[in-house]
């Protein structure tokens, strides 16, 4: 039962008529709405009863990465999660998940096995298309295409600055205390001098292309 019915159920009979009957409901009202927000105010910290406009709250309080690509039922699970994640910090594993959750589908988390120029404790991200951002890269052109400094067009850039700024919050937070990351490499096209992953041969597909269509970056 509401409080505002109990209220006037519960009334004396000298509060029986119509004012008294609005006056009772009236304040059993306020009571109904005091009680609800309390339930609110609880459930706002379970991450499957929380309003949505709360999960970024709740993302903060555990420390975790906020929703940058991702829909309310896997926040909602990533928060339920938060002491899984946070026993795996430290790991490529974890560092992967972060990726994907900024919304990159396709990288590689180089190491010495895969680079023998990396020290132990070194590690190298490598970031391929499809980028979660339109790459316009190569939309002014080349350096050595025809044009002047002065035609009041401006260079693209290579890795738009809030999409930089995610990676290399990601890369600190969830590598571990001992590595490094020795730069962010982003491939635009083509295939690398040293190899991708798998390494391929000068003639292994006549229709790939060799390219130096790189951006380097440190984390």
């Amino acid at each position: 039962m509401q409080y505002d019915d109990y209220q006037v159920q519960d009334a004396p009979s000298w509060l029986s008529d119509l004012a008294g009957v609005l006056w009772n409901r009236v304040l059993g009202t306020m009571k109904n709405a005091v009680t609800a927000a309390a339930r609110a105010a609880v459930m706002a910290r379970f991450a499957s009863k929380a309003p949505i406009d709360a999960l970024p709250v709740l993302l903060e309080d555990r420390v975790l990465d906020p929703a940058w690509n991702e829909n309310e039922t896997s926040v909602r699970t990533r928060i339920q999660s938060a002491w899984a994640t946070w026993a795996e910090a430290g790991r490529p594993a974890s560092l992967a998940e972060g990726l994907r959750l900024a919304g990159w589908t396709n990288f590689e988390i180089r190491e010495q096995p895969q680079d023998p120029t990396l020290r132990w404790w070194e590690f190298e991200v490598w970031l391929y298309a499809p980028f979660p951002f339109v790459d316009d890269y190569l939309a002014d052109g080349r350096w050595d295409d025809p044009g002047v400094w002065d035609d009041g067009g401006v260079w693209a850039p290579a890795l738009p600055v809030p999409d930089l700024a995610r990676v290399r919050l990601v890369i600190n937070k969830w590598k571990g205390t001992h590595t490094r990351c020795r730069q962010i490499v982003l491939v635009h096209a083509g295939e690398t001098w040293d190899g991708d992953a798998p390494p391929g041969t000068w003639d292994d597909d006549p229709t790939a292309t060799w390219g130096d269509d790189v951006s380097f970056f440190a984390p």
